[in-house]
């Protein structure tokens, strides 16, 4: 198949997917945004260096290879997890979260805790409101696509255009 002919196909694919170029655009009305060109006197399209994904535990992802994932309910998750069966006596569900936490252990425990906040704050910092959204090089988001081999073949695509 041809590359353009791929492309086509790929952006049928992800008919709901709206691509926002710069990333302090995505309060902007998806209808009215425009895809851009995004590099200048070229007529190749400027590969996606750095893929950050903002989604959360219920959203399915494929083809996340290289791409930062942020799952922005990460915090709930764990707290989920934590809390899960918790008795309704304060001491007894104190010791069982101690026990858990303990389990967990504090460098995981901090691992998760830092990326839930990373995400968080890389989202706000995006301007990213809803999910799933993918941040290709920190100047285009593209919403609604899952897949993401997708969102970069259509970063690419509006690159070239």
């Amino acid at each position: 198949m041809m590359a353009s002919n791929l492309i086509s196909v790929l952006l049928a694919v992800a008919t709901s997917a709206v691509v926002v170029p710069g990333a302090r655009l995505a309060n902007t009305h998806p209808a009215s945004v425009a895809i851009e060109r995004t590099s200048v006197d070229t007529d190749t399209a400027r590969p996606a260096a750095s893929v950050e994904v903002f989604s959360n535990s219920a959203i399915y992802l494929t083809n996340i290879r290289d791409a930062r994932v942020y799952l922005l309910d990460a915090m709930e998750v764990l707290d989920s997890e934590l809390s899960v069966g918790l008795p309704a006596n304060e001491r007894d569900a104190q010791a069982i979260l101690r026990r858990r936490l303990h389990a967990l252990g504090a460098a995981a425990l901090a691992s998760r805790t830092k990326s839930a906040a990373e995400g968080i704050v890389q989202s706000a910092r995006y301007g990213v409101d809803r999910i799933p959204a993918v941040v290709v090089n920190g100047e285009a988001v593209i919403y609604g696509v899952t897949d993401i081999d997708v969102a970069r073949a259509i970063f690419q695509h509006s690159s070239r255009q």
